[in-house]
């Protein structure tokens, strides 16, 4: 298959990147091969005969991006499957997709089926799985085009150079982890995995790293320091106040990130000195991106814009408007083109036919002065159709009626919980975002 100019730009920066893995006990050495001595190793993929797609499925962050490259090399387009996938979850997932070879940890597995329904592009570069209204995962297409811009331009504010040691700290199969991939390769500079932890960031000194505020709530606990690093994107979740307070104070070069699989991580941020003065700073807009507001909602414009969900053309179709994407974030656009995050449009619970903002409630509930955390979300009932229900993390002992009359003073009746249950902590995705399913599993168990 003739490669495209873009194609082999991003195939040159793959295989000239520097991996490091860090040493998991004392007495061992670093890890260390470009991606071209990666991809090397990975001699069982046979060039494809006709565009197909192969699933990378691996807990090891170094064989996804083994399987990765020499997938592009020879041809496919790669799918990388969360590691946590079950066998009945990647079994229907190539019932959906057809793909010709599976990449696993230590085999290649391969199918009779290499001629999907589903079209596929020559500039198709990846496809990134992520979460759906429906239940079933969307199945996010980048091109290599979208995927060199949003490195190039991402690295420009970040004001990277190959000096940087980036901190591969996310999963590949997540947007944030994968964009740290590219814009490591791109830059020219060097990647580092560990295999103990977040927190421990070890002599190699990495600058640049990508979190959730679940790690970055370890890497404060435990207390080591920021080290060398420079640049921290805090992403995942909406942040809470306090913890970016506390991180800012602390050391840490916190940059508050704003974007999606859709945008190929972030196009938006704020910085350490704005972070500051108000740690839910409003996110400035890095070159390449162009946004408007519609009906409340962000859009958004870019040459980092995923091209298509793989096999849902009218969910593109509606998702795009005249180039934009709409992003289903409710905004405030300042005069200057900053912009904060006030809700999620499809996170609204419906309740006696009223629609009611989590965001919203959330931020108030937070004022108590007893709670530190918190995650509101709905729960089927019978006679309002939803019911509004509340996960708390708490700093200290307090009534529970307490808590009541005070929301009572802030917001309508209807608004407040009906139902509520103190946690340790709020259960979290794999990429750190709150897990509605697991909350309603906790909410009312036993």
């Amino acid at each position: 298959m003739e490669q495209s100019n873009a194609r082999a730009r991003l195939l040159e920066f793959l295989r000239k990147l520097t991996v490091k893995v860090a040493p998991a006990g004392e007495g061992e050495e670093y890890f260390s091969a470009t991606g071209e001595e990666l991809a090397a190793a990975c001699d069982l993929l046979p060039a494809a005969e006709s565009p197909s797609i192969v699933y990378i499925h691996s807990d090891d962050s170094t064989q996804v991006i083994t399987g990765l490259i020499r997938s592009i090399e020879q041809g496919y387009l790669p799918v990388i499957l969360p590691s946590g996938m079950t066998g009945d979850e990647v079994y229907d997932l190539s019932q959906r997709f057809h793909p010709a070879h599976m990449l696993l940890s230590t085999e290649i597995r391969s199918y009779d089926r290499r001629s999907p329904m589903i079209k596929i592009n020559e500039d198709d570069a990846v496809v990134i799985l992520t979460s759906g209204s429906s239940g079933k995962p969307k199945a996010v297409t980048h091109t290599f085009d979208s995927l060199l811009k949003a490195a190039e331009d991402g690295n420009r504010a970040l004001g990277v150079t190959k000096d940087d040691v980036f901190h591969l700290s996310l999963p590949l199969n997540h947007i944030s982890g994968l964009m740290i991939l590219i814009r490591a390769a791109v830059a020219g500079a060097t990647l580092l995995m560990y295999r103990t932890g977040v927190s421990d960031l070890g002599p190699l000194h990495p600058t640049i790293s990508s979190l959730v505020p679940t790690q970055l709530k370890q890497m404060l606990a435990e207390g080591e320091g920021p080290g060398k690093l420079r640049v921290i994107l805090l992403g995942g979740s909406a942040s809470e106040p306090q913890l970016v307070t506390d991180a800012i104070k602390a050391g840490y070069p916190i940059y508050t990130v704003y974007g999606s699989s859709e945008t190929a991580a972030f196009i938006a941020m704020a910085g350490p000195e704005e972070l500051a003065k108000d740690p839910k700073a409003a996110y400035k807009l890095i070159d390449g991106v162009e946004i408007k507001q519609e009906g409340g909602e962000l859009l958004v414009k870019s040459d980092h814009l995923f091209s298509r969900y793989l096999d849902d053309p009218d969910l593109t179709d509606f998702v795009f408007e005249d180039g934009f994407y709409r992003t289903n974030d409710l905004c405030e656009i300042s005069e200057t083109g900053e912009f904060r995050i006030t809700g999620r449009k499809n996170r609204f619970i419906i309740s006696g036919g009223v629609n009611i903002d989590p965001v919203e409630l959330e931020a108030v509930i937070r004022e108590f002065p007893a709670i530190d955390e918190v995650f509101v979300f709905g729960v089927p009932n019978e006679k309002w159709g939803e019911a509004v229900a509340a996960l708390l993390v708490a700093n200290s002992e307090f009534e529970f009626q307490d808590l009541h009359s005070f929301l009572r003073t802030k917001i309508t009746p209807y608004k407040i919980p009906k139902y509520y249950r103190l946690v340790d902590e709020i259960p979290v995705t794999s990429i750190g975002k709150y897990d509605p399913v697991e909350s309603r599993r906790i909410l009312f168990e036993r």
